[in-house]
């Protein structure tokens, strides 16, 4: 009975700035009580006000996810398939990855000391540790606690702020315009992932 296109229309009047909300799907997801990445950006209110617990908690986390952060399950990336939480400004899924970061730091002290010795918050997927510093750029260590991936992330990373200085997910550059929506680049500063959020 209009209900919703009264929610509508008062939401953007609330944020004229959003501009997911000409999208009538999109629209209603704000303030739903879901912290969902796309929306947690000033011009959309940190999506309603859903964010604001999830940004005072975790500042520097940039979650794909937000809501899976403190779930009880560990999301990482490079284990399971699931968002990339496991790294420290996300205090390592909310701690949900402290058991298995313990067993991995083990196993990469053992295996890479000068690694571990130069890079201790890096998240320690210690199967693939010998990736860092080999002169390809690998994303999933590209953070500043694996150093930019020892270095070999700095140049691409150079290059992509000079076109998007304010994108804050300058690690996922490799996923810029790659034809499939990266909701972490989904946003004015990251040029909506290059079109592929169109």
């Amino acid at each position: 009975g209009g209900d919703c296109l009264e929610r509508n229309e008062k939401i953007k009047l609330m944020y004229p700035s959003c501009t997911f909300l000409d999208d009538a799907i999109l629209n209603p997801q704000i303030g739903n009580g879901l912290c969902q990445s796309k929306f947690n950006i000033e011009e959309c209110g940190w999506d309603g006000g859903d964010c604001d617990e999830y940004n005072l908690k975790y500042p520097d986390c940039k979650s794909t996810i937000p809501t899976s952060v403190g779930d009880g399950f560990c999301d990482d990336l490079l284990q399971n398939g699931m968002a990339d939480n496991n790294v420290k400004g996300c205090d390592w899924d909310g701690t949900d990855c402290n058991d298995y970061n313990d067993e991995a730091r083990i196993k990469v002290r053992e295996n890479y000391p000068s690694v571990y010795e130069e890079y201790p918050d890096c998240p320690p997927h210690e199967w693939l540790v010998s990736y860092i510093g080999d002169e390809d750029c690998d994303y999933f260590f590209n953070t500043e606690e694996c150093g930019w991936d020892g270095g070999d992330c700095e140049y691409s990373n150079q290059l992509f702020l000079q076109y998007f200085p304010n994108c804050t997910a300058v690690q996922y550059w490799p996923w810029y315009g790659d034809g499939v929506c990266g909701e972490i680049l989904n946003n004015p500063e990251c040029n909506f992932d290059g079109g592929d959020c169109n």
